[in-house]
């Protein structure tokens, strides 16, 4: 898959809305944002975009939202919260790999009755001892 976002995908996403379109869109939006030459500008549109699609009835369309930010940096605070609380699918990845989160969204996450998101963050590098002994008391 060609990473480059055109006018081409753009022009495609307007005129064929269908989840496997605006899937690759994403994809390719997400490593647009992760690229160290994005400019302000480009990073704004670009999380606008995530902010469009993190509400998308296809699940198909933010699991790729998931993946394509799990591996970035500084994703705005409100798509953060919108992955973590999405449905598994969505999160897990997100969850197990996105290194920024902060220690509030790990709590936040451990608090959730949800034992896979608790499982993911479980599985993440480098946990804090304070979050390590977190899981160990109350999950």
């Amino acid at each position: 898959m060609n990473n480059i976002l055109t006018q081409k995908d753009i022009d495609n996403l307007s005129a064929n809305i269908n989840a496997e379109t605006k899937s690759l869109t994403v994809m390719k939006v997400g490593a647009y944002y992760n690229d160290k030459n994005i400019t302000p500008r480009g990073m704004q549109i670009a999380e606008t975009i995530f902010r469009i699609m993190v509400k998308d009835v296809e699940v198909k369309v933010r699991e790729a939202l998931s993946e394509s930010l799990k591996n970035c940096r500084n994703v705005p605070s409100d798509i953060v919260k919108k992955l973590i609380n999405d449905e598994d699918s969505v999160a897990l990845p997100f969850i197990k790999y996105y290194s920024d989160l902060t220690h509030e969204d790990i709590i936040s996450i451990l608090e959730i009755p949800n034992i896979n998101k608790q499982k993911a963050v479980a599985m993440r590098k480098n946990l804090s001892e304070d979050i390590s002994r977190y899981i160990a008391e109350n999950c």
